[in-house]
């Protein structure tokens, strides 16, 4: 059951229904859709019905939103991503084209004492934590100016569904927002989103911080297991150190299908 939540957490998740961001649960894939991006995953069809099932993503995701499609070692038809990209699909330009899915199912080791977490609460908290994950994901000034017209979308999304579907921490050091981490909750455990550290914060264990609060956060709701996609040159070694284990791994594709 692990294994399963850590190759394509979709379907798994504690889903909130009824806001901004959507989840179609279909019998051949699962589809989240929000304002400014869209995702597919849990692809399990026959290979002559692929044309169809990329009509039902057009439909479902609107034309001009981001869309990424995460496949894994269980996805179906085997050559799923090949497929995709003769449809016009493209490989990542961030060096995620090609993801380690990882699993945590006790405490982590190697957390920093010396970095301060707490839960996101306040708008100011989200708005920074944003400005942390924009500089570290390298989004241009344009790409920044779009997500940041959607800030207050976001927060009321998350205020609304905290503790429900979804979690948010930020780090502090010397009394700055220094990182930021995010999770989506299932009954399985936790699947761990949007870690991110300031440049100026490097290496001084703010990744690991985010982490182990997210344990703690797992452990104490009573779903003590971490999941995440992970970069193999970046993440991944960091929580392989931490005690994750590699499931297997999943292709990274983006775009929207011609």
């Amino acid at each position: 059951m692990l294994r399963e939540f850590a190759e394509h957490p979709g379907p798994y998740l504690t889903w909130d229904a009824g806001g901004k961001i959507t989840r179609h649960l279909r019998e051949r894939m699962c589809v989240i859709v929000a304002p400014t991006f869209g995702i597919v995953t849990s692809v399990d069809t026959a290979a002559r019905d692929v044309p169809s099932l990329l009509d039902e993503v057009r439909e479902l995701i609107p034309a001009g939103v981001r869309t990424d499609w995460y496949l894994g070692s269980s996805t179906r038809p085997t050559d799923l991503a090949e497929t995709l990209l003769t449809f016009g699909l493209r490989e990542p330009e961030n060096c995620s084209g090609k993801l380690h899915a990882l699993l945590l199912d006790r405490e982590p080791t190697g957390v920093s004492a010396d970095v301060e977490t707490h839960e996101v609460t306040t708008m100011s908290d989200f708005a920074a934590a944003a400005e942390v994950r924009w500089e570290a994901f390298g989004l241009t000034h344009e790409q920044r100016e779009y997500e940041r017209g959607f800030l207050v979308t976001y927060y009321e999304e998350y205020l609304r569904t905290k503790n429900r579907s979804t979690i948010g921490f930020v780090a502090t050091l010397d009394g700055q927002i220094a990182g930021s981490a995010n999770a989506l909750l299932s009954e399985r455990g936790l699947f761990l989103i949007g870690g991110a550290t300031a440049p100026w914060a490097r290496r001084r264990g703010v990744y690991r911080a985010l982490v182990g609060t997210r344990w703690r956060y797992a452990a104490g709701r009573g779903t003590p297991a971490l999941a995440a996609h992970a970069i193999p040159g970046t993440s991944s070694p960091v929580l392989r150190r931490m005690g994750f284990d590699r499931v297997c791994s999943v292709r990274h594709l983006e775009g929207r299908p011609t």
